[in-house]
């Protein structure tokens, strides 16, 4: 799943800074390092498909696209696990709630077949969801085609999480019951997710895929949503465990069906966490670069992201947290 580009356009939360100003003054040379017990996190795998699993179809199974709402859901599961109070009517551990968070979410997925105005040289999409082979169209030359071209808008994450869960957490009708609060922001600093981790937050994290040149990670197009556990702190570099919805896959292989621990390094750059890990394959980060037509056939370009991980070590930019915050019962 993949950030939608107008995501990283966003300015960063002035507070934000503000917190780490303050956060420096106390900050020592010593390492510093918050986390939440592994164990109280869900572990669901956004490769599980069928009755009992993904089953969302936006026009095709939303399974390899699906790590946003896979992502938040294995983070609300360390909230109802941590905490003693009740929290959500139903088990969240389910992909019934994956399927309810990916549909408020907007989650997609789709095929398609790309071709080339002969004339020039434009690039146009044509809906391949039924499969079988491309058609010919006069002055046009088929190029290829893309598979699993979708993901969750940024901006939906939040408002689809928001709008789903207060359906959960009836707390102002269930007595004893604790209320849950939402926070984002854009480019977090490592003092802020310490901070969340240290107030036992669900913590979600935003990765946009980027390129390592001369020392800079520079933005390649597409991102993943994974769930943070830990974090380590040493001034300027750190390390960071993730739970990572794809999970264990292969090159020949789509997501996997349970979620895997990944420990990710960062150092700062230019104010943002640049980091670098070994993910699995994951079938959706580079984002589609050329025009498309508005005329039938041809739909316009996609708008999110696809390409091919084939699971070797990626770098990447966090530009985007969400923190989901169990918070006082009534």
């Amino acid at each position: 799943m993949k950030i939608h580009a107008n995501v990283v356009k966003c300015r960063a939360q002035a507070w934000g800074s503000a917190v780490l100003a303050m956060l420096s003054m106390v900050l020592s040379a010593r390492s510093q390092t918050a986390s939440e017990p592994l164990s109280d996190f869900g572990t669901l795998g956004q490769g599980t498909t069928g009755v009992n699993g993904i089953n969302v179809v936006n026009g095709l199974n939303i399974s390899p696209n699906a790590c946003a709402p896979t992502a938040v859901d294995n983070g609300l599961t360390f909230l109802q696990n941590y905490f003693a109070a009740p929290i959500f009517s139903q088990n969240v551990n389910s992909y019934a709630t994956v399927n309810a968070l990916a549909t408020a979410m907007g989650t997609a997925n789709n095929n398609y077949w790309v071709y080339q105005n002969n004339g020039n040289g434009q690039l146009g999409y044509v809906n391949a969801n039924g499969g079988g082979v491309p058609n010919a169209y006069v002055g046009f030359t088929y190029v290829k085609t893309l598979l699993n071209v979708g993901g969750t808008a940024g901006q939906n994450i939040y408002s689809g999480t928001t709008t789903y869960v207060p359906t959960i957490n009836p707390w102002q009708t269930t007595p004893g019951m604790a209320p849950v609060s939402y926070g984002q922001d854009f480019n977090p600093t490592a003092s802020l997710l310490y901070n969340d981790l240290k107030a036992k937050d669900a913590v979600e994290l935003g990765i946009l895929w980027g390129n390592n040149q001369a020392g800079q990670i520079v933005p390649s197009g597409g991102g993943h949503f994974v769930t943070l556990q830990s974090i380590t702190m040493n001034g300027n570099t750190g390390t960071m465990n993730i739970i990572d919805p794809w999970g264990a896959s292969t090159l020949a292989g789509g997501p996997g069906t349970t979620a895997t621990k990944v420990q990710l390094t960062y150092t700062v750059q230019n104010g943002v966490l640049a980091i670098t890990g070994t993910f699995g394959k994951d079938a959706d980060t580079i984002t589609a670069a050329a025009a498309g037509f508005n005329t039938t056939p041809f739909v316009t370009a996609p708008g999110f992201a696809f390409g091919t991980l084939n699971g070797q070590t990626m770098s990447g930019l966090i530009t985007l947290v969400y923190r989901f915050i169990k918070t006082f019962t009534h």
